[in-house]
């Protein structure tokens, strides 16, 4: 008997149950290439407890060189993952106003770990071990969210179109005169992220990409023809993965979904069903 080749297709329930009702429940589909089946479904896998924290709220987590930081509630803390279980050494106080903090660190060039949170700006000594902050910032309102690039830290700040960079390899030093602004479209900045040498600079209606142009006074300039009619509805749905970007995107008519690029054409990666929940 042959087999039922349509039986481990991707799942998809519609709006309208008589269209497709089909529903994947803890399984997923791998591909069996040269294969007479073509696919298979596993199980997914189970959870154990890893480690615990006495901070409720997960807010971010951070590794890098073999060393691993989070903030739960609103407290940074390392944790030793060559224990079992896991131990965590506090190392500071992040504000916490509900919403997830951001990390970048600028590696050996300056051993510093910048954590924006609770609109506020700290800087953790990678080599001293020393916490500090809250740092003086000359933003006109409060920080969002960081990144790094080119020896640089990036800040967005809320409801504007400026985008800070720190003095360079010092997330501690920032200068009022230090930042570049959107001006091919008109919408505030509301995240960034990082790909390869471009800042993703992503608005409330567009998305236009920066690069460094070594220029001394503002070395970031947009990259010519990289605007995109999809912007993103919140800081925390953009993500960098498998040398892509990933954001919660919606455009100048209000229509969210998910979009996935690695050059300036976005690509949809939800199907009608995902975008009518997004919508309600």
């Amino acid at each position: 008997m042959p087999p039922f080749q349509q039986f481990c297709g991707p799942a998809y329930r519609s709006r309208s149950q008589t269209a497709s009702a089909d529903v994947a429940i803890n399984i997923y589909v791998e591909s069996l290439p040269g294969q007479a089946k073509g696919a298979f479904l596993y199980a997914t896998p189970g959870l154990k407890p890893y480690g615990s924290t006495v901070n409720a709220g997960q807010r971010g987590c951070f590794s890098q060189d073999r060393r691993t930081f989070r903030v739960s509630g609103n407290v940074l803390e390392e944790i030793n993952t060559f224990v079992s279980p896991p131990t965590a050494t506090m190392l500071g106080v992040i504000p916490n106003d509900g919403n997830p903090v951001t990390f970048s660190s600028n590696g050996q060039g300056g051993n510093q770990l910048m954590i924006v949170g609770g609109t506020t700006v700290h800087i953790f000594n990678l080599a001293t071990n020393t916490f500090i902050g809250p740092i003086a910032l000359p933003l006109t309102t409060a920080p969002v969210m960081g990144a790094f690039m080119d020896g640089y830290f990036l800040l967005t700040e809320l409801g504007s179109d400026r985008i800070w960079f720190s003095a360079l390899e010092d997330g501690t030093s920032w200068n009022a005169l230090d930042f570049f602004a959107r001006s091919h479209v008109s919408d505030d900045v509301v995240g960034i992220a990082v790909l390869r040498d471009r800042i993703w600079v992503f608005g409330s209606q567009s998305t236009e990409v920066f690069y460094d142009s070594g220029d001394i006074n503002i070395p970031f300039l947009p990259y010519p023809g990289s605007v995109m009619q999809e912007g993103a509805s919140t800081p925390w749905g953009i993500i960098v993965s498998e040398e892509a970007v990933y954001w919660l995107a919606e455009d100048n008519l209000g229509r969210g979904r998910m979009n996935r690029a690695s050059d300036y054409q976005p690509t949809e990666i939800t199907n009608p069903s995902i975008d009518f929940a997004l919508a309600q």
